[in-house]
């Protein structure tokens, strides 16, 4: 029997990187509890048939140094070490990887906004979710939730407002436009700590799109 080394070669690559897969897999500690912590009670106000999830996406050359995927890893490295994840998509459209952004933001009549009662969530669904660890699991897609806001403005007259939110691994600060049907806007970090030590990620992580109902509610 003739063994052939070339596709042996192959065969023994593909084998190592899916072990590879499923032992970081179980490495992924999301930045948060809870699968939901970040929108917790938040009652979407979006009819049949609107989404209250947005995406955030690679648009407008936001940043021309780095692709979207390692601005995102770049976010997670506050955590995380991004060598467990796998590829990350910057096409908004792309339904099996990707960035979705979710929560509230709440403000009254003088343009002030609640902090208490705005929040939010950044979900990653890299190439691993939904593959099994080596546990028998599926990894699951990766959360970054804050409760509430630490400092918002909202201009009444133009709809143009900024919502940041911190917790003790760093900053995310949201600069966007509500419209009738649309809220739409850039999405910036700044992380306080590394995972590995050393200076912290920071930058413009993308642009977003979400439906108003599903954010101003």
């Amino acid at each position: 029997m003739t063994i052939n080394i070339k596709k042996l070669t192959v065969i023994f690559f593909a084998v190592s990187v899916l072990a590879s897969c499923a032992k970081k897999s179980e490495d992924r500690t999301a930045r948060g509890s809870g699968p939901a912590l970040g929108v917790a009670g938040n009652t979407s106000t979006c009819g049949t048939g609107q989404q209250s999830v947005g995406r955030i996406y690679e648009a407008n050359n936001i940043d021309s140094t780095s692709t979207f995927e390692q601005r995102v890893k770049g976010l997670i490295s506050a955590t995380v070490d991004p060598q467990y994840f796998g590829t990350i998509s910057g096409n908004g459209n792309d339904a099996q990887s990707g960035v979705t952004i979710e929560g509230r933001l709440r403000y009254d009549g003088n343009g002030s906004v609640l902090l208490d009662q705005s929040n939010l969530k950044i979900t990653i669904y890299d190439s691993y979710v939904g593959q099994k660890d080596s546990s028998g699991n599926a990894v699951q897609a990766y959360p970054i939730n804050f409760n509430t806001a630490s400092a918002g403005t909202m201009n009444l007259q133009t709809k143009v407002f900024t919502l940041q939110f911190k917790d003790t691994y760093g900053e995310v600060t949201l600069n966007g436009t509500v419209n009738a049907s649309t809220v739409t806007g850039t999405v910036s970090y700044q992380n306080y700590t590394s995972y590995k030590g050393g200076q912290a990620a920071a930058g413009n992580l993308g642009t977003f799109t979400i439906a108003t109902c599903g954010l101003v509610n």
